[in-house]
């Protein structure tokens, strides 16, 4: 198996998993906007409210590491630069 290609497919997995839950915080976001504007209304959904934010605060979470896990395997991929060319003299 190429490694190659297997630090391909795991980058564009991981960037995968970085667009869905950055659509999942969105739409997230969204909807705990409509619950706090229905609360003033109904103390009910303080629960629903509370519960939304502890996602929320879990998928910045997960954003961050997947962040990190991208870093890590874009720099993984990077080529080895080439040594310098130029002559180490003794002595100096």
């Amino acid at each position: 198996m190429n490694t190659h290609a297997a630090e391909n497919d795991s980058t564009d997995q991981l960037l995968e998993a970085r667009r869905q839950i950055t659509s999942m915080c969105h739409k997230l976001e969204a909807s705990l906007q409509s619950l706090r504007s229905k609360a003033v209304e109904s103390r009910r959904l303080k629960p629903q409210i509370t519960l939304a934010e502890r996602r929320l605060q879990a998928l910045h979470v997960a954003l961050r590491c997947l962040n990190d896990a991208i870093a890590t395997e874009l720099v993984g991929m990077r080529q080895p630069t080439e040594p310098s060319r130029e002559k180490h003299v003794e002595g100096e």
